[in-house]
């Protein structure tokens, strides 16, 4: 997924079966995420989470978030998901001039 710099999203979770018809889960999903310089990961304990870029100059590129579910019996399934932190949009501008230069050049 792709999150811009200055955004945030909240992931739902929703278990299914083979064909995506909703099913019971018995056990306990928890997110993670694996750069707090890039991204916060607040898991809200219902199977969702907030994912917010950690913003700031310079906080762009990859980090990973974790998906765990774990069931009451069995063995845990895991998803890890890259969140790929760019740019947001234009909101200022930064000029850069060069050296002066003679108008009319001495003669």
């Amino acid at each position: 997924m792709d999150l811009h710099a200055d955004k945030k999203v909240t992931r739902t979770v929703t278990a299914t079966d083979e064909f995506g018809n909703p099913a019971t889960y018995d056990g306990t999903y928890a997110y993670t995420g694996d750069n707090d310089a890039l991204i916060t990961v607040t898991d809200n304990g219902d199977g969702s989470a907030v994912i917010a870029a950690a913003g700031g100059l310079g906080n762009l590129g990859v980090a990973n978030l974790t998906f765990t579910a774990t069931p009451t019996v069995g063995d845990p399934v895991v998803r890890v998901e890259a969140v790929n932190v760019i740019a947001g949009g234009a909101e200022s501008f930064a000029f850069a001039d060069s050296a002066e230069e003679e108008v009319t050049p001495d003669a």
